[in-house]
């Protein structure tokens, strides 16, 4: 009986594979009885089990899934031809023959036959069982049926004049699968991959085998490719490109490849170099050792390997190696037979008697009998003329000697000189060559031999108690372990903070996770460098590469079931999940669930934190849980996330509070969108009492998306108002105004009809807040304003009065109504002093400093309130209030004139901002700055300040005449700097559009000082304008400004000449400073 896994014969009595364990029984899908591999017909039923048989395989395994798959449509050139002359019965045995060779060759790089119409045939690798090499194996498959027909086209030839060939199409992505029943034509893959495959199937010539642009980018390097002219295939709006296979490459794996191509550079594996170095030190004394280079995939054990093997290259030392390949694990020995070629070096184009010569030449040195020994080695390399069959010995025998002649010639061998032999990836080793190896192992102890052995943590080997043996366990990458990696593969050191956050949180230290990302992230354009590396898409369009998730994937398939379905479940609660709660939730009993939690930290894709009942389990990789959770079918995972809240529910109803994020995460993604809105609410309320405003803003944007799904019952659209008016008030804060207004804009009117007199009050200060700050527009904000005040009179409400106030003391201050501010900080304060929050008292004297005190020149009180805000923020501990507090300390030291203490709070209050993204107060901090070192006359940091404000404001699309003051006090700096080609008509054009008194005096003044650096041919320009900037300032009461001004056109007279009226206006200037209290001020 022959196995339809590894096709290794078997006898007949034999239920599972004696070399690889699968289930030899078949299941008549006619009567469901069981029958053997040979038999053409049922035993029970008659029925015709070469047409449509299928394996025993579990049922659970076809279930539907969303998988990465690797379709291969292959049909016959000369069929038709072939069918008109030939009699149909003749016709029906050839293609039995020929399929059935086709299905054999599938089966053994384990895909699977979805279908077979007439001469043509579709096969699925991936599915059910997946491979992190499953576009190799398609294409290794591919070429096989390919030579096979080729093989059989003879015999056709001679009968119908005409050849047979195949050609073939071959595409890989995503597909959702569905329960396979072949016998009632129902497939179980629908997918753009499948759809795909068939048109390039099509379009393929006879012999040709053409590939997707994905298939082709995961074999690229293991196979030599023309690229074609893309081309439009039906079903997809642009042309695909395609890609013709030409010829197997002479690389056998991915590290092949890349070795070729170049390799980051080794970091993180000193340590474990050394303890290899030393090893192979003992050998040299006759004491043999064995390491084993242990890790998950992706670590770097191929890698180390080659790194040990430059090290020690110019040694006088024989270095075999051989590695065990995942689709070669039904073939005997392997490994071994590298080994053997390598040693003997016989070329696979060696004749018989060349390799007989050869070996013979070989053993010469190592016994003296070496005609004892060659048969056995013979029929390892595939000798037909081995001379075995003369030896009369049993099966056993047989294997029994070939390991003692394979221990033999190491151990010669390594008498003449030490032998390093390397065996990568045991954990796809045939069981052959794993008993070879244990015999090697037995006798290497007084011998100079080095071995090297590489595998996952799932292979579980017998020796390693041997006092000879060592392991070397390869761990994650540390963070700047990881940043060298990144720096190296992108070539730079300039790489945005959020990618490279990024790549630490997906990859958590994995070295082939890392390359593989950043190679997906170019290929797909989705990182892009001007002047540093950054993401070109939204993060949450970013996949994981179909390498990572073909490896990660190929570990869950391997799984039991019931293990497979409770990682399924698990995924989807979080990366960590409680003992009880995974019990509860997939129903199994505790014994079988305990069974299949070991499963899974036996393959380590969980571990266990603490002792059971109340344990804890963790995935290992956050990017197994990942891909996990993408390989569930939507409807299936809703169902699931349902189960998980009610579980949820039921577990902690005394104590629900800490679950109402997960709650609201799993009801939402269930469909319940009642309850998920619900404790979306809860969840937004409870991190805005934690001053957790971002995590606020995602729930109460989920508590939206939730409500809308609902029935727009009145009652649904009053929570709508308000969830969209509570969000606008978060965005408010954090002075994100354009999304604000969008988060009320289509509530307005209802709220309005409805009289939700409490939200509306609110809805008016956003809308208020957008009018001036983004659009510029004062009176329109002002008549908002006062809408939203005449409705706090009516009903008070405290929340609403500090947003109006605090929004229209801003405005009033934009006015030059610094009074008018001054009142109306003073009331948002007191509403902060009511509720006892310190932060926000703190905040609203930072607003009084700055927009009530500092703008119109009192200098002092802003000092003062700028002290005691930020002995209040660091009482409170809040970074918000820090942020502003060291800010607007920083502006007042400015006014004073004390330079070093000024840029020292300025900067606190920069990395502050920088940290919780306040980019309205950073903006201001940056522009005083940039003022500062404009004064201290380093014109390059000024312009950078300036320039950075301009981004962070243009950025939230706000406060545009801010951005217009920057810019010209950027382009003074540039001038300044001796730079020649800036144009002045747009200057003029931001002041001539500016309708904020608040900006007037300062842009006419800095039209004024650039005039007089650039054309002092023509000072009546410059001092226009300065003139202009003292009658603004001072008809809109900003002293310290005036003062400003009026030193500036000091200034402008001196450089002109006139010397007697500059020394009068300096004065004047320097007693505006003295009012203001800014006595340090030294004017040049």
């Amino acid at each position: 009986m022959k196995c339809p896994e590894c096709l290794t014969d078997n006898p007949e009595t034999y239920k599972f594979c004696r070399e690889c364990g699968s289930d030899l029984t078949l299941v008549c899908p006619g009567c469901g009885s069981h029958h053997a591999p040979d038999d053409k017909f049922c035993g029970e039923c008659g029925h015709d089990v070469t047409r449509s048989t299928v394996s025993a395989t579990p049922k659970s395994a076809f279930a539907g899934e969303r998988r990465n798959v690797t379709v291969l449509f292959s049909d016959m050139s000369g069929y038709t031809f072939m069918t008109e002359r030939l009699d149909p019965e003749d016709v029906k045995n050839l293609m039995q023959r020929i399929l059935g060779a086709v299905t054999q060759t599938v089966t053994k790089y384990d895909g699977f036959v979805e279908r077979v119409i007439g001469d043509a045939i579709m096969a699925i690798f991936g599915f059910p069982k997946s491979h992190e090499d499953d576009p190799i194996r398609a294409l290794k498959a591919a070429m096989e049926i390919h030579t096979l027909v080729e093989d059989f086209s003879p015999r056709v030839e001679e009968k119908v004049g005409r050849p047979l060939s195949m050609h073939s199409g071959i595409a890989t992505g995503l597909a959702v699968t569905g329960e396979v029943n072949l016998e009632y034509g129902t497939y179980g893959i629908v997918g753009d991959s499948v759809n795909l495959a068939s048109r390039l199937q099509h379009l393929a010539e006879p012999g040709e085998i053409l590939v997707s642009e994905q298939t082709h980018r995961q074999a690229d390097g293991l196979f030599l490719f023309e690229r074609l002219e893309p081309k439009k295939v039906k079903g997809k709006a642009k042309a695909v490109d395609i890609f013709r296979v030409i010829a197997p490459s002479p690389h056998r794996t991915k590290f092949d490849v890349m070795s070729e191509r170049g390799l980051t550079p080794l970091v993180g594996r000193q340590q474990e170099l050394q303890m290899m170095l030393g090893g192979f030190e003992r050998i040299r004394d006759g004491r043999g050792q064995a390491f084993s280079i242990v890790s998950d995939a992706g670590m770097g054990k191929s890698r180390l390997l080659y790194e040990f093997r430059k090290l020690v290259a110019k040694e006088d030392v024989t270095f075999l190696a051989g590695k065990c390949l995942s689709y070669n694990r039904g073939m005997a020995y392997h490994p071994v037979i590298d080994i053997l070629k390598s040693y003997f070096d016989i070329r696979d184009d060696d004749g018989e008697s060349a390799v007989k010569e050869k070996l013979k030449n070989g053993l010469a040195p190592l016994t003296d009998d070496a005609t004892a020994v060659v048969p056995y080695l013979l029929e390892l390399l595939s000798v037909d003329d081995s001379g075995i069959e003369e030896l009369a010995i049993s099966p056993e025998g047989k294997k029994a000697r070939i390991n003692e002649v394979l221990k033999l010639i190491a151990i010669k061998g390594s008498e003449i000189r030490p032998l390093i032999l390397a065996i990568e990836d045991l954990h796809w080793i045939d069981k052959s060559s794993e008993d070879a190896l244990k015999e090697l192992l037995g006798g290497i102890a007084g011998a100079m031999i080095f071995l090297l052995i590489t595998y996952r943590h799932e292979y579980a080997p017998t020796w390693t108690a041997r006092s000879y043996h060592h392991q070397v366990n390869l761990d994650r990458l540390g963070p700047r372990e990881t940043d060298s990696v990144v720096f190296h593969l992108l070539d730079t050191d300039d790489i945005d903070e959020k990618l490279l956050r990024f790549i630490h949180e997906k990859t958590e230290g994995i070295p082939f996770f890392i390359e593989e990302f950043l190679k997906s992230f170019r290929d797909l354009n989705i990182i892009d460098k001007k002047k540093k590396y950054y993401f070109t898409s939204d993060l949450r369009d970013v996949m994981v590469p179909s390498t990572i998730t073909d490896v990660i994937m190929a570990r869950v398939d391997s799984l039991p079931s019931g293990a497979r379905e409770l990682l399924q479940t698990a995924s989807l609660i979080e990366r960590l999940f409680s003992h009880e709660l995974i019990c509860r939730v997939t129903g199994f009993p505790e014994q079988e669930s305990i069974s299949h939690l070991s499963a899974l930290m036996k393959s380590e894709l969980i571990y266990q934190r603490g002792l059971s009942p109340t344990c804890e389990y963790v995935f290992k990789h956050a990017l197994t849980r990942e891909v996990v959770v993408d390989s569930i079918l939507t409807s299936k995972r809703k169902k699931l996330h349902e189960k998980i809240g009610s579980a949820i529910e039921e577990l902690y109803k005394n104590n629900l509070s800490d679950k109402y994020r997960i709650l609201a995460e799993h009801y939402i993604a269930g469909g319940n969108y009642q309850k998920g809105a619900e404790y979306a609410r809860l969840t937004a309320k409870r991190a805005e009492k934690a001053a957790a405003l971002n995590d606020a803003m995602v729930y109460s944007d989920k508590r939206i998306y939730a409500l809308q799904r609902l029935p727009q019952t009145v009652t649904v659209q009053e929570k709508v108002v308000d969830a969209r008016t509570t969000l606008g008030l978060y965005y408010l804060q954090y002075n994100f105004h354009v999304e604000a207004k969008a988060a009320v804009d289509s509530i307005f009117e209802m709220a309005l009809k409805r009289k939700y007199s409490s939200r509306l009050s609110q809805i008016y200060s956003i809308l208020g807040a957008y009018d001036y700050l983004v659009e510029g527009n004062l009176p329109k904000a002002f008549d908002n304003f006062k809408h939203a005040l005449k409705i706090i009179d009516k009903e008070y409400n405290p929340t609403s009065a500090f947003f109006v106030n605090h929004f229209m003391g801003l405005a009033y201050s934009l006015n030059c109504e610094f009074d008018n501010a001054l009142q109306c900080f003073q009331t948002a304060l007191d509403i902060n002093d009511m509720a006892k929050a310190l932060w926000g008292v703190a905040a609203m004297k930072c607003m009084m400093s700055y927009f009530a005190y500092f703008v119109r020149g009192q200098i002092v009180q802003a000092h003062n309130a700028s002290r005691e805000a930020l002995a209040l923020a660091e009482q409170s501990g809040d970074i918000y209030s820090k942020a502003l507090a060291h800010t607007c300390h920083g502006i007042s030291y400015h006014g004073m004139g004390r330079v070093e203490e000024a840029k020292g709070h300025l900067k606190k209050g920069i990395a502050a901002c920088e940290k919780i993204d306040l980019f309205f107060w950073n903006a201001l901090a940056h522009s005083h700055l940039g003022e500062l070192y404009f004064k201290l006359g380093e014109y390059n940091p000024s312009a950078m300040n300036y320039q950075r404000v301009i981004s962070l404001l243009e950025d939230k699309r706000i406060i545009p005449y801010w951005v217009n003051l920057n810019r010209m006090w950027w382009a003074r700096a540039k001038i300044m700097n001796n730079e020649k080609d800036i144009d002045l008509e747009p200057l003029i054009d931001c002041e001539r559009d500016n309708l904020v008194a608040f900006c007037d005096g300062s842009m006419k003044r800095c039209l004024g000082e650039i005039y007089g650096i650039m054309d002092h041919r023509h000072p009546a320009q410059a001092e226009l304008w300065l003139k202009k900037a003292i009658e603004a300032d001072k008809k809109n009461g900003m002293l310290f400004n005036l003062g400003l001004d009026v030193a500036a056109y000091a200034g402008l007279l001196k450089r002109t000449g006139n010397s007697r009226k500059a020394d009068k206006t300096y004065n004047e200037a320097l007693e505006i400073f003295r009012k203001c209290g800014s006595d340090g001020i030294r004017l040049a």
